[in-house]
């Protein structure tokens, strides 16, 4: 945290489709005296566009730009330290379809999570993160906000949603026995040996 009041996490790709200038563009509109820094973890094509959106709107220090963190302790550490995380997609054609897997791991650590409300997010995480109430940064940013006013809240749906990882995406309970019943239906109970 090296002191930061809060904490806002971005992890993984930078790539157009992932809006993290709009992530910055909301990050603007968040009132200084809270001290919030924003930790971007990851690389791609975006990031060049988010760095100089950063510059453009006089907020570039607070913002700490870690590139690929690859270790997943590291990756765990920063969800786990972070006061909210944050997932900026904007509805898009492929967006629209896509579940980012960001989401998971913000899930998996009971982090807090501020998004739109896309098809896919609200198919993977319902209703246990705090959606923007439109595709704006400015409701992006309210999101966050209603987040770090009410960390009270914000520990309770990161509770929920590390729930619903555990009951709904975890592989142990949702992978691995649709694995084994696709064996058992090709090749018989047999088949597992």
């Amino acid at each position: 945290r090296k002191g930061a009041g809060h904490l806002i996490a971005y992890v993984g790709a930078i790539g157009e489709q992932d809006h993290v200038a709009h992530l910055v563009e909301a990050a603007a509109l968040l009132d200084d005296r809270d001290g919030v820094t924003v930790c971007v973890a990851g690389d791609g094509s975006g990031l060049p566009e988010a760095r100089r959106r950063a510059r453009a709107l006089a907020v570039e220090e607070r913002f700490n730009w870690l590139g690929w963190l690859y270790g997943r302790r590291e990756i765990a550490s920063l969800v786990r330290s972070a006061d909210v995380c944050v997932a900026p997609e904007l509805e898009s054609a492929f967006n629209r379809l896509a579940s980012f897997v960001k989401l998971a791991e913000y899930m998996s650590v009971g982090a807090a999570i501020a998004a739109h409300r896309l098809p896919q997010t609200e198919r993977l995480c319902g209703d246990t993160i705090e959606y923007a109430s439109d595709m704006t940064p400015r409701a992006l940013a309210a999101a966050v906000r209603r987040l770090l006013d009410d960390p009270e809240r914000a520990r309770r749906l990161g509770a929920a949603a590390r729930d619903r990882f555990e009951r709904s995406v975890a592989w142990d309970a949702v992978g691995a026995p649709r694995l084994v019943d696709a064996y058992d239906r090709v090749f018989g109970p047999a088949g597992r040996a």
